[in-house]
């Protein structure tokens, strides 16, 4: 008699548990409750590799089950395939809408690039640096770097926010996914408006703070 009582109280527990409904927050991952719709309880869902989407934990997505083509069958970046045959080059903010290939840069310049035929839905990483020796006044040094996403046809246009700066010269190699392009600064171009605007500005008030400094002396 007594089992059977146990039995039956148990019974009822488990009933009432599962008629309680879920509650996202309340750290119990249950009922209707997925990674999908109440992160909070279940989690971050696993990364689904090959659906064409870039999520978390995967270096790329290309949505295929091939190999050798930039992003392996396990969404990892293949560096050295044969099938990776994308190109870059640099460019203007309308991303090659007047002029595709942009290797001569006037100084307050903005630095664009775009590419082509890489491996889709990929984190690649970017920098730009000075060429060694007297070809740059920057050289071998990284004056900016990152990263950025290609999209599902492997392409990408994208702003670095890098600006040629006043005390750039020479030649500047920019890299993205081990694919490269060169630009120069060209002196003999007119600084873009804005920036001579703005470095006016600056110059305007480091010699009124320099004026003050000397009165006060």
């Amino acid at each position: 008699m007594l089992s059977m009582l146990v039995s039956i109280l148990i019974i009822a527990s488990i009933a009432m548990v599962s008629a309680t409904p879920a509650v996202c927050g309340d750290t119990n991952c249950q009922g209707s409750e997925t990674c999908n719709n109440c992160q909070q309880d279940c989690g971050v869902c696993p990364p689904v590799c090959r659906n064409g989407i870039l999520e978390t934990g995967e270096e790329c997505d290309d949505g295929n089950n091939n190999n050798n083509d930039g992003c392996s069958n396990q969404c990892k970046i293949e560096i050295n395939s044969q099938g990776n045959t994308g190109s870059i080059w640099t460019t203007t903010d309308q991303c090659g809408a007047d002029q595709q290939d942009v290797n001569q840069y006037a100084i307050g310049s903005a630095i664009y690039i775009n590419a082509a035929n890489l491996a889709p839905n990929t984190n690649y990483t970017w920098n730009i640096t000075g060429n060694p020796g007297d070809s740059s006044c920057d050289p071998n040094l990284v004056v900016a770097s990152g990263s950025s996403v290609t999209d599902s046809l492997g392409g990408n246009c994208f702003d670095t926010g890098y600006v040629v700066q006043a005390d750039d010269c020479g030649i500047y190699k920019v890299a993205y996914n081990g694919k490269s392009d060169n630009y120069r600064v060209d002196p003999n171009l007119p600084p873009v408006p804005e920036f001579s605007t703005t470095v006016g500005i600056l110059t305007a008030l480091g010699a009124v703070g320099t004026f003050f400094l000397v009165r006060r002396k």
